[in-house]
């Protein structure tokens, strides 16, 4: 019996794979980092002990939709950001780093919610407080739709730099032959330069 050998299809399809995990691993540790700023940057509702009870500052606060927004934004800052550091620097395995930054995006998101919701939670209760005390909410999400802008970004960038559709031929590469446009398919292998 003789080894398998293994095709360049099958190798780039490894390779591939193998960009896809390690851009899910950088952007997840990206969410992390995200999470961080987030609970530090984003606004908390306050309520205020009044009577054994806990009362909203404000009636109507936009704290919980700033918060979210600031999730957002911080979350498409660092998708964009992972995005061009991978169209300048890298530009490797299109396919497989795109499908890594996306689902990478998604996990980040997750990431990121949890991360801030476990550094500010606190338990929002008037038991042993005074009257006029101010506490603060904890992080929570309510637009789950902000965990859509790190994708929504990295695709976008890799559809105007126009690339993730095609692998670029390698130098040398006797294997990849591109079809120029009207010559019948009559390419043969070794002759692509």
């Amino acid at each position: 019996m003789e080894p398998a050998v293994a095709t360049a299809a099958d190798r780039g399809r490894r390779e591939s794979w193998g960009a896809a995990g390690g851009w899910i691993i950088v952007s997840a540790a990206a969410g992390f980092v995200v999470g961080l700023l987030w609970s530090a940057l984003a606004p908390r509702v306050e309520f205020r002990v009044s009577g054994g009870e806990l009362v909203r500052v404000l009636p109507q606060p936009e704290g919980y939709f700033v918060a979210d927004l600031v999730l957002g934004g911080l979350l498409a800052l660092a998708g964009l950001l992972l995005a061009l550091w991978w169209a300048v620097r890298v530009r490797r395995r299109p396919m497989g780093s795109l499908v890594g930054l996306l689902l990478g995006g998604v996990a980040a998101g997750f990431v990121a919610v949890l991360v801030g919701q476990l550094i500010t939670a606190t338990e929002l209760t008037a038991n042993g407080l005074a009257d006029g005390v101010v506490v603060r909410s904890g992080l929570t999400m309510h637009s789950w739709a902000m965990l859509v802008w790190w994708p929504t970004l990295v695709a976008t960038v890799f559809a105007i730099t126009g690339i993730g559709m095609a692998e670029p031929a390698a130098e040398g590469d006797s294997e990849s032959v591109s079809a120029a446009p009207g010559d019948g398919g009559e390419a043969r292998l070794g002759d692509a330069q």
